[in-house]
């Protein structure tokens, strides 16, 4: 939370601004609702093979320059449907985020090579901080394959569908956990992934009330 606190500027610290308000307003209701979504989808969410060609691992914030669990579980559920199919891209997402000096998707490149993945089926997209910058940066390369599939932990997943979802990406959703496990640190990170969807649609919705389409363009 603290990195993306301070990455905010302009129309970032507003909707969060917002969001909060409209919390505050509604008894955090409508964060409820967020929070209900986001643990269906860890529940319900398949760890299966996909149909989608291209295989799309979302980064996670390096720990000292190295993988942390979460990311090598996603990175191993992309290296298993690669080695199942035989004939799927892999493309990687995340730049350069806290006091790291290698890019989480460089990272994850060299995890997936150390594997056994060809480097010559793997996409590499590291200029991104967050989720949203890595759909939006990467939106071109996933439109030209068409159909996607997103690989990343459960508590994620609703997120990355919900940003997919505004910026016209079609795609499918790959659990990198066989099974969801309930635990007090998954709880808060559902709990976390429940405001981020949050503030994503109260920022959504401002910018299309107020016409505002340098946000818009961003987002959708």
């Amino acid at each position: 939370m603290k990195s993306c606190l301070k990455m905010l500027r302009g129309d970032g610290l507003l909707t969060f601004l917002l969001s909060n308000i409209v919390l505050a307003a509604t008894l955090c209701i409508p964060l409820l609702f967020c929070f209900r979504r986001v643990l269906i989808m860890a529940q319900e969410a398949t760890s299966d093979s996909a149909s989608g060609e291209l295989l799309v691992i979302l980064g996670l914030c390096l720990k000292g320059n190295c993988a942390t669990d979460d990311f090598i579980a996603r990175l191993d559920r992309g290296v298993q449907l690669y080695q199942e199919a035989g004939n799927k891209k892999v493309l990687l997402l995340g730049g350069i985020t806290k006091d790291n000096t290698v890019s989480e998707a460089e990272c994850g490149r060299a995890y997936l090579l150390s594997q056994g993945v060809s480097d010559e089926d793997i996409y590499v997209e590291g200029q991104s901080r967050n989720t949203l910058e890595n759909l939006h940066f990467a939106r071109p390369v996933m439109k030209s394959w068409g159909s996607v599939v997103f690989i990343s932990n459960r508590y994620h997943l609703a997120r990355c569908s919900l940003l997919a979802q505004g910026l016209g990406l079609e795609h499918q959703l790959c659990a990198a956990e066989c099974v969801f496990h309930m635990s007090p640190t998954v709880l808060l990170r559902l709990a976390i992934e429940a405001y981020y969807c949050h503030w994503y649609m109260t920022g959504k919705y401002w910018s299309i009330l107020t016409k505002n389409r340098k946000s818009l363009d961003r987002i959708s």
